[in-house]
C-alpha cells in the first residue's frame, strides 16, 4: 500500500491527480473500480486526493502485535469485501488470530470501497453486530 500510495504522489506531482487517483483506486479495488464511481464520488476523491499520499506515512508507524491486539477491550468487527485485493486477507488473519473473540465478515459484491458498493450488507452487518 506503501509503494502504491508513493507511486499515486508521482502522479499528483506532475499535475495528473484524476490519474492518479485511478492508479490508485483501481489497485486497492480492482481494475475500472474509478470508471465505475458515480462522479459525485470521484468528485469526493478529487477533492480529498492528496490524503493518499499520506499513507505512504503509514510505512514508518510502529507495527503493532498480538500483545497490543490484545489490549483492545471491546467488540471488534472485521470487515472486507468479497472482492477486495488478497493483500488485504493476511491482516485480518493475524488480527483474528491475536483476539479470536472478534467477529469477521465478508461483504458480497464488493471490494474495499464495500461501504459504496454494497450499502446494504455493510448496514446489515453493522446492525446486527451492534445488536449482539
Amino acid at each position: 500500500m506503501v509503494a502504491r500510495a508513493k507511486a499515486t504522489e508521482v502522479y499528483y506531482r506532475k499535475g495528473d491527480i484524476a490519474g492518479g487517483l485511478e492508479y490508485f483506486f483501481d489497485g486497492v479495488n480492482g481494475k475500472g473500480a474509478w470508471k465505475r464511481l458515480t462522479e459525485a464520488q470521484r468528485q469526493t476523491r478529487l477533492e480529498n486526493a492528496w490524503t493518499v499520499v499520506g499513507q505512504a506515512a503509514d510505512g514508518k508507524a510502529r507495527p503493532i502485535g498480538c500483545d497490543d491486539v490484545g489490549k483492545i477491550k471491546m467488540p471488534v468487527l472485521l470487515m472486507t469485501g468479497e472482492k477486495s485485493p488478497p493483500h488485504f486477507r493476511p491482516i485480518l488473519d493475524a488480527y483474528q488470530r491475536c483476539q479470536p473473540s472478534a467477529a469477521r465478515v465478508t461483504i458480497p459484491n464488493a471490494a474495499h470501497q464495500m461501504s459504496q458498493m454494497n450499502p446494504a450488507a455493510v448496514n446489515a452487518a453493522l446492525i446486527k453486530f451492534f445488536l449482539k
